[in-house]
Parts: C-alpha cells; sequence; structure tokens
C-alpha cells in the first residue's frame, strides 16, 4: 500500500530546480521520515521563518556559487509555512519551482479542522484507514469517531464500567498515545452519558501527570484492601490491567510502598511492594537493562531514543544507588552502556539534520525549540529555569526530592557539540547554531533571550535574565521574585556544572552532591515562590554530561579554535584530520554546525585527556550528554 508521504515526495520531487518553495501551512513535512527522505534525495530543507537568517545561508552557501556555474552538494528545499508565496522575496521566486501541499490533498473525505490536529506521527495508520474508506466526505462529529476508532483503536460503546474505562486509559497514558483536545473533549463527553462512569472526574484521568498521581496513592489501598478480600474502585487487578504494572514500577512512573504483611499477597503485586530495598534495586536493574538492551536494538526514530534516555536514566539511578563499586553481576550494565552509545551514535550521525525541522508542539523536540512552546502556551508569567549541564539521570535525583508538585516530563535533545557556548546559546535564542554569524564562547545569553521575546511583542521592561545561580542562599530567591514587574525569567543555575568539573569519582559522586543540594539549597523554594506568585514554571538543560576515561590530549596550540574533554572545534578541516587519525574520534558532520567550523568530537566514552584518566564531562554524543530533561511544573502532588 502506498504512503501519505510518497503524495508529497512526488509532488516535490517532480520538480528539477536548484530551488524548490513548498508553501506547506499545515506542516506535512515537519515530519520525521519525511525529513530524512529529503535529505537522502539532495535536499536541504530550510525553514522560512526568519528572512535575514534564510538570506545568510543563502547568499554565503548557495547563490553565489550558482551564479558562478558551480555545483553545490545540495539543493535548497525551502520550506515555506504560509499559504501563499507572497511572503518570499522576488528574486527567490524568479530562481525557483513553488510547491503546494496540504491536508486536504492527502485526506480529502475527512473535515480538515480535525485531521489539522492530528499529530503527524498518526498519519500513517490514519491514511490506511482513509484508503478503504469509500463512502460521502464526513462531517466533524463525524470524522471524530472515524479517528477515534481507525488511529486510536477506542470504540466509544465498548467503554461501559470501571474496567472498560481503566484498561483505556492505562493504554493511552502508558504507550504516551497524544490524543488532540478537540478529540479528547468528544471522547469525554460521551463517557459522561454512561450511567457506570458519572462518578468519575474524567479531566483528571485524561491528564496523565493526575492520572499517575491518582495511581500512586491508591495502591497501597489496593494493597490493604486485596488482603482483606475488598474490592476497591481502581481494577488493578484485571489482566490486562496487570500488564501495565510491572512496567510503570520498573520505568520509576510509580514507587513501591511498604505494607506490614505481603507474603499473602499475589506474586504479581510485588514488583509494587518495598521489601529489601539493596535486593529490590538489583533486581529491578536487573529487567531494566534488558528491557533497555530490546529498545536499544530496535531504535530507529527520535522517540525511541528519547524513550530509551529516560530508561537509561533510570538504569544509571539504579546502579548508583547500589553504591560506588559495580558487583560482578552488573558486568551486564556495561555492556549495555557500550551498546547504547554505538548504536545511539550511528543513528544521530544519519538523523540529526532532521531534528531541528521537527514541530515544537505536541513537545519540544530540541532545546532551541522550548522557547517557541513557551511562548505558544500564551502565559502572561513564565520562569525557565535552565540547569547548566544537567543530565536525565542527575533530573531523576532532583525528581526524588521534590515534592508538592506535577511534574510534566518531556526528554529534549541538545546541540552538537553539547557545549555551553552552543546549545546554551541556541535555548535562549531559539534558534539554529547555523544562524550564528560568530562561534562567541560567552556565556551570557541575556542578548538572545531578550531578543526572543521582544520579537514577540514584549517589553524590554518586562524580561528578565540572570545566570550564575547556586541558590545555596536564600537571599537569591529574594532577588529574583522581588520585582513584580519582571514577568518573562531566564534564569541560569550553575550549580550542577560547577559539580561536574571537580567531580573525582564520577556519576555516583555526581548523584550525591546534587541530592545533598537539592535537600539543604533553596531550589524546592525558588519554585514555590514562582508558582505562588503565578509563573508558569518550566526547567531543562542545556546538555549533560557522561563518565569518560582519556585516551590521551592532542598538543596542538592555536590550531585549534575551541578545546575540552569531549570536543574540540577547529577552523580549518585539514587541522581536524591530523587529530582525528591519531585519537579515537567521529569528525561530527560540517552541514550540522555553525559554517566555517570543523568539530570533533570524543568517540564512545573516551575523552581528550590523560591516558586513563577518569573525567565528568560534556561536548559529545553520547546519549547522556545530548537528551535532556524538559519539565513543565505545575501545583499538585
Amino acid at each position: 500500500m502506498s504512503s501519505w508521504r510518497n503524495l508529497v515526495l512526488d509532488k516535490i520531487t517532480v520538480e528539477e530546480s536548484q530551488l524548490v518553495i513548498v508553501c506547506d501551512p499545515d506542516g506535512l513535512l515537519q515530519e520525521e521520515n519525511l525529513l530524512l527522505s529529503l535529505r537522502e534525495k539532495g535536499y536541504n530543507v530550510i525553514l522560512y521563518d526568519d528572512p535575514v537568517a534564510f538570506r545568510y545561508i543563502y547568499e554565503s552557501e548557495y547563490r553565489q556559487k550558482w551564479d558562478k556555474g558551480e555545483e553545490t552538494k545540495t539543493r535548497i528545499l525551502l520550506l515555506n509555512k504560509n499559504r501563499d508565496q507572497k511572503m518570499i522575496p522576488y528574486d527567490i521566486l524568479q530562481r525557483g519551482s513553488v510547491v503546494s501541499i496540504g491536508i486536504h490533498h492527502i485526506f480529502p473525505k475527512l473535515s480538515y479542522t480535525i485531521v489539522e490536529k492530528v499529530e503527524k506521527s498518526y498519519y500513517e495508520e490514519l491514511y490506511a484507514a482513509h484508503e478503504k474508506y469509500d463512502e460521502e466526505p464526513l462531517g466533524d462529529r463525524e470524522t471524530k469517531k472515524f479517528i477515534l476508532e481507525r488511529v486510536y483503536s477506542i470504540v466509544l460503546q465498548s467503554v461501559k464500567t470501571d474496567k472498560d474505562l481503566f484498561k483505556m486509559l492505562f493504554r493511552i497514558h502508558y504507550k504516551k498515545v497524544e490524543i488532540p483536545d478537540i478529540l479528547a473533549e468528544y471522547l469525554m463527553n460521551a463517557l459522561r452519558t454512561m450511567p457506570a462512569l458519572r462518578k468519575w472526574e474524567l479531566e483528571t484521568l485524561f491528564d496523565r501527570e493526575k492520572f499517575f498521581q491518582l495511581l500512586q496513592g491508591k495502591w497501597h489501598d489496593f494493597l490493604v484492601a486485596l488482603s482483606s478480600g475488598i474490592k476497591v474502585e481502581i481494577p488493578f487487578d484485571e489482566r490486562e490491567i496487570r500488564g501495565y504494572i510491572e512496567d510503570l514500577f520498573l520505568e520509576g512512573v510509580l514507587s513501591p510502598v511498604e505494607v506490614p504483611e505481603y507474603s499473602g499477597l499475589p506474586l504479581w503485586t510485588h514488583v509494587g511492594i518495598t521489601v529489601d530495598p539493596f535486593k529490590d534495586t538489583k533486581k529491578r536493574l536487573k529487567k531494566l537493562l534488558i528491557r533497555i538492551e530490546k529498545e536499544v536494538e530496535k531504535a530507529s526514530k527520535y522517540r525511541d531514543w528519547q524513550e530509551i534516555a529516560r530508561l537509561w536514566a533510570e538504569g544509571l539511578y539504579f546502579r548508583y544507588r547500589l553504591g560506588w563499586e559495580i558487583p560482578e553481576d552488573l558486568a551486564h550494565f556495561t555492556e549495555v552502556h557500550k551498546k547504547i552509545e554505538l548504536l545511539f551514535k550511528k543513528w544521530l550521525l544519519t538523523n540529526f539534520g532532521t531534528l531541528c525541522y521537527l514541530p515544537y508542539r505536541p513537545a519540544p523536540v530540541m532545546v532551541h525549540h522550548i522557547p517557541h512552546y513557551i511562548a505558544s502556551e500564551v502565559k502572561e508569567k513564565i520562569a525557565l529555569i535552565v540547569i547548566d549541564g544537567l543530565a536525565l539521570d542527575q533530573w531523576r535525583v532532583i525528581r526524588e526530592e521534590l515534592d508538592g508538585f506535577l511534574l510534566e516530563e518531556h526528554v529534549v535533545y541538545s546541540w552538537v557539540p553539547t557545549l555551553t557556548f552552543t546549545s546554551r546559546r541556541s535555548l535562549f535564542a531559539g534558534d539554529s547554531p547555523h544562524y550564528f554569524a560568530t562561534m562567541s564562547s560567552s556565556t551570557n545569553d541575556e542578548p538572545h533571550w531578550v531578543k526572543f521575546w521582544q520579537d514577540k511583542n514584549y517589553s524590554a521592561e518586562k524580561i528578565y535574565y540572570k545566570r550564575g545561580i547556586k541558590l545555596i542562599d536564600p537571599g537569591e530567591v529574594d532577588e529574583i521574585v522581588c520585582d513584580p514587574k519582571k514577568t518573562i525569567l531566564g534564569l541560569v543555575v550553575n550549580t550542577v556544572d560547577d559539580f561536574m568539573h571537580s567531580a573525582q569519582m564520577g556519576t555516583f559522586e555526581m548523584h550525591q552532591k546534587v541530592r545533598i543540594w537539592v535537600q539543604q539549597g533553596y531550589f524546592n523554594q525558588l519554585i514555590d515562590e514562582l508558582l505562588d506568585r503565578g509563573f508558569d514554571v518550566y526547567i531543562s538543560s542545556d546538555h549533560g554530561n557522561v563518565y569518560a576515561t582519556g585516551r590521551g590530549t592532542p598538543r596542538e596550540g592555536v590550531l585549534v579554535e575551541k578545546k575540552g574533554n569531549r570536543a574540540r572545534i577547529y577552523g580549518e578541516l585539514d587541522f581536524l584530520m591530523k587529530t582525528a587519525h591519531k585519537f579515537p574520534s567521529v569528525v561530527w558532520p560540517e552541514e550540522y554546525f555553525t559554517p566555517g567550523y570543523s568539530v570533533l568530537l570524543a568517540d564512545g566514552l573516551s575523552a581528550f585527556a590523560r591516558d586513563g584518566e577518569k573525567v565528568v564531562a560534556h561536548g559529545g554524543i553520547s546519549l547522556e550528554e545530548v537528551l535532556v530533561p524538559f519539565i513543565r511544573v505545575r501545583r499538585g502532588g
């Protein structure tokens, strides 16, 4: 069966022009597989959202060569998200071919206003169902029902009891099924007509964080009731639901609880019961490593690696709860780690170029998407807390110490090299490093943060930026929240980065220091104060870090522009290649970085440091460095 992607590709690739302008108001091209196919066909996709930035790339890398009759490695596909071409400059239109694509070309029998809300990752199933449908076009209501049944496998007539409802909810929330608000509202309205379901607060049950919070609170009650032979409202013991329970505890979504007597409880419940913390942790880590290894071997999409990164962070958290020394029976841990880094490197080298063009809704994919996502939420007061250098496993440590909050957790990709002046600047600028004319090593991102929000029509007096925050003194919190005029806050907390550069005992030490900092510092207080003042609070990181082993230090003097334990940046490719042959390293593709510079990365878990020296560092492309947390914090819990 043909794919909807083929319809789009056929319209574009029939053009033989060096420059193809695609009017794509529905963002069809911002889909992972389509972007990869276009790259394979020799197109450099450029999103036309900043005319100045586009002109810089076009003039410096393409037009001058084309005017001289020279060939370029790639053709340009200019992605215009408007319905017409009026915004495109005349000289560009004259040089290129124009193509228009839209949802109505692919799904003519379904309501446009409903289909446009469905995430592109579900279009494969929707297209297959649409191709089989040979009746009259559907209106809004019928399209909602059609999509719920054919794409999300939700048949309203089959959801009549508590068991039916919770089987559906466990599947939706565990698998992170993205149901658009317009469909969720239709679904909830239909469920409210079921007499047996009217007792439930459906808005709470359809909120993923609140749903799992409810499960956590009811799990202990269920165990006590089960030992007494009493039935409870949530059917944890339903066969299909039991299949999710072990995974939810294994992945750290739910936490085991203590019960006075567990020996008489069914064996399947023991995964959610604290018996012997040390033995429980070893058992969970063993199962988790088996699960991660299976996931790594079949990973092919950016979401696969986001999920693996989350699971691996949980694995690191478990492993270092066992202590500093690795027991012999945890040798599997090292094997899995090496496999992760090998396969992730292979995937990233091929797919990294597509990530920046993916949409920032329903959640950001890369760090530079974060301010765009926040701005799209249309809130009056926002605070973005960037914890410099925070890895996902260290976020897991922090999360355990936070109390009284609902945490909406996502995983995003950093820019490579995973260095502060690259990835953090992109985060606060909301832009790719491709558009940075110079490679300044300044860590002051205030001008970029201010410009981003001024471009969104916020006045400068409302915008606030502060770096160098430690949160070890209550006076820091007072200083941040004292000015009521400042409603757009960009805050850089440097404490974890300081820990990283002084760590002597690797990840174990990092976890210990981060835990003590959250327990004794003022991170909790900062979040509390911001929420109390009506801020929407977000937490993220510019890059992570990894525990690496030195394989020698290159001695190049002025031949290298920037040097670190995991990344080195050169002004000349020839200089880079001389070093690349002498050390275990990876040459990062030039098209993924600021034009005019070349990047050499330490391979695997190695470092550009004294042979055998252990360092906690960043700059490379390990899973722990590239995938970082993005959290929305709400009151609750």
